[in-house]
């Protein structure tokens, strides 16, 4: 159960982590049907493609980062159908800025760029990640960046 694994995680880092330092998380499980129960612990950063290119975005139920205070956690439920994705991304993805040379310097990149992109290139990491190295003009990055994509096939 994610939410045990949340709630104990959390326990052990109040008592063990320096003060004002704490971890975000996404922590879950996915069935073979496509149920995916999972906790959001100050991470936030998942999307859902459908199989019809519908994006979707899951805002319920997200708890502050572990290691500030014990809390209990709500386990959020989706369900994935065939050809559905699940894209997880740290926010080095919508943290980073524009080239200093565009129009856009110092905007960063953003949710709904990233939900745009997704639109366009559908669950690939590596065409999210080019799209972000276009729009941004570099390679390299002021923050890490990850990109996961689990998608239900049968």
């Amino acid at each position: 159960d994610p939410r045990e694994v949340v709630e104990r995680l959390d326990a052990w880092a109040v008592r063990n982590t320096p003060e004002m330092c704490f971890v975000t998380l996404w922590c879950g499980r996915i069935d073979a049907d496509g149920t995916v129960r999972f906790v959001d612990a100050g991470h936030g950063l998942a999307l859902v493609l459908r199989a019809d290119g519908s994006v979707e975005y899951p805002e319920q139920g997200r708890r502050p980062p572990i290691g500030i205070e014990p809390m209990p956690c709500e386990l959020i439920e989706l369900k994935l159908e065939q050809g559905d994705s699940l894209i997880l991304f740290s926010d080095g993805l919508i943290e980073e800025p524009a080239a200093d040379d565009s129009d856009l310097a110092g905007v960063l990149y953003g949710l709904d760029r990233v939900k745009d992109s997704v639109g366009r290139v559908g669950a690939d990491a590596q065409a999210i990640h080019d799209e972000l190295v276009r729009w941004s003009g570099r390679t390299r990055f002021s923050d890490d960046l990850t990109i996961l994509v689990i998608q239900k096939n049968d």
